[in-house]
């Protein structure tokens, strides 16, 4: 599970880096809002894989113990 979300999360975070760049290069407003629900979207993927992420982390630290 962690294997699969760490080859994806790059792309995400490039997505990410990609948005806020395009947003402060262009003044399209339409566009911007595109871009915005992609940040967003990216963001809150990024969010969920990193909760699960650190789930994991201390849930093998408690079995550990």
């Amino acid at each position: 599970m962690i294997q699969y979300y760490g080859t994806k999360a790059p792309i995400y975070l490039g997505a990410f880096f990609m948005a806020v760049f395009s947003i402060m290069m262009n003044k399209k407003q339409q566009f911007a809002l595109i871009t915005i629900q992609n940040l967003l979207f990216s963001l809150i993927l990024v969010l969920k894989i990193g909760l699960r992420w650190v789930s994991n982390k201390l849930q093998s630290y408690k079995y550990k113990r």
